[in-house]
């Protein structure tokens, strides 16, 4: 580490995935002798990690960094993550007084080009090779309470219409089984008792390096870690790696969370068609049946657009019929944004935006009908509890083991508990999608 120290000030925007790179990033800014400061009037530099999914979330980026760049006119900004991957130093017409642009290949140089931006330099590394992203094991955790990310690959080789991943991340590259374990090792290390595997497609994990899906066998290994309490898998794409032998291990071992993360997206036929997809209702009933059978007290989450190019009264009906005989857990739904650079942008039959946020309403005021029948008979429960933090009314927070934190409701309750542990919470009420407790008499 360098003798010389400074301050950098993160800011990571956009999903899980760019959170796990900034936190990789200040393990490499830490070597370089850069700490992190929560003000960034006392930092050397800024670093801003972006996201370019969707229009809202290039429109969010920008506003964030014409902010930091006026709050702090005389620190120096250094812009990574998607936007750069996407536009590189197309940004400088936007914003010309960035001093720092940095793609994923040069992640593990962002320590030198952070001392040569604080000592006046203007350094723009970009360009997209795709090779698998580093890994730092003394970065900075992020995270609250006892959970952690770990990427277990990086990419995708699905080619949904409506989606541009593929072109800013690359394909799909499997990290291998040996040093997921080694990481999340290294993460226990540091506290952390809940892993949460993200990946564009988790169910798909180690196809490219050993020839077949092979998250059993990760999550095999990663069960063996005894500083383990809590094992999370998000976006496991439904087909035929959501396979028995996953969702066996999924329900036989005790480590690993009962929580099924499967982005449907639609069920109409047409519309999954139209996105690059298969599928049918029958057939995601099918998988949900499957994972209810193999694993009763499972829950399960997904994601749905509406407003699709193409999408009729009749399949949004058959979408709305979906979700009521689904009954799932929890339910994310986004209206489709219309990018440039993705195949469905060609598509003809646009949905009217009006038309599209209103359907979103009527798929989200079904799911909070369900979401309160289901909140509704967890009273009396007592569920183990995960301490994630205190709110700003001075109550605990946390998660159970089926609600993935930052994205689905949480547990409330008033007696002090200390962040980072687990305790046993007793169902009281609940407030919307969030359950209301105290701590279970022993």
């Amino acid at each position: 580490m360098s003798e010389e120290m400074f301050g950098v000030y993160y800011i990571s925007l956009g999903c899980f995935k760019n959170l796990y790179d900034t936190e990789d990033i200040s393990g490499f800014m830490a070597e370089a002798g850069f700490m992190p400061v929560h003000d960034p009037g006392k930092a050397d530099v800024v670093f801003i990690n972006t996201c370019s999914f969707i229009k809202p979330a290039r429109e969010e980026s920008e506003e964030v960094i014409r902010e930091m760049m006026r709050t702090v006119p005389d620190v120096p900004c250094i812009i990574g993550g998607c936007m750069v991957q996407q536009y590189g130093e197309k940004l400088l017409e936007k914003f010309p007084g960035i001093a720092g642009l940095v793609s994923f290949e040069h992640y593990c140089r962002i320590g030198e080009i952070a001392r040569s931006v604080v000592q006046g330099d203007r350094v723009f590394r970009t360009g997209s090779d795709f090779s698998l992203p580093w890994w730092h094991s003394k970065r900075f955790r992020m995270t609250p309470g006892s959970y952690a990310y770990l990427k277990i690959s990086e990419g995708c080789d699905s080619r949904c219409t409506f989606c541009t991943i593929p072109s800013i991340r690359g394909p799909f590259r499997s990290q291998p089984v040996a040093d997921c374990v080694k990481r999340a090792l290294t993460l226990t290390l540091y506290g952390v008792r809940e892993i949460i595997l993200i990946s564009q497609n988790s169910s798909e994990y180690g196809r490219d390096i050993y020839g077949e899906p092979c998250l059993p066998k990760l999550l095999r290994e990663l069960v063996r870690i005894k500083d383990l309490e809590w094992i999370r898998i998000l976006y496991l794409y439904p087909g035929d790696s959501l396979n028995d032998e996953l969702v066996s291990i999924m329900a036989e071992e005790d480590k690993i969370c009962g929580y099924f993360d499967v982005p449907f997206q639609h069920v109409s036929p047409a519309v999954l068609k139209r996105m690059g997809r298969k599928g049918s209702p029958e057939e995601h009933h099918a998988c949900i049946a499957n994972i209810r059978n193999t694993c009763p007290d499972a829950a399960l989450r997904t994601t749905l657009i509406t407003g699709f190019p193409g999408e009729t009264e009749n399949d949004f009906d058959m979408l709305c019929r979906f979700v009521k005989e689904a009954e799932m857990d929890h339910v994310g739904c986004f209206v489709y944004s219309d990018e440039p650079l993705a195949a469905s942008h060609s598509l003809d039959g646009k949905v009217k935006k009006k038309t599209a946020q209103q359907r979103k309403h009527r798929i989200m005021k079904l799911q909070k009908e369900i979401a309160a029948e289901k909140n509704e008979k967890k009273i009396g429960k007592v569920y183990r509890t995960a301490v994630d933090g205190i709110s700003e009314a001075g109550l605990s927070v946390g998660h159970a083991c089926f609600q993935s934190p930052e994205i689905d409701g949480m547990v409330v309750w008033e007696e002090e508990s200390e962040p980072g542990t687990f305790t046993d919470i007793e169902i009281t009420g609940y407030s919307g999608y969030d359950l209301e407790g105290r701590i279970a008499a022993e």
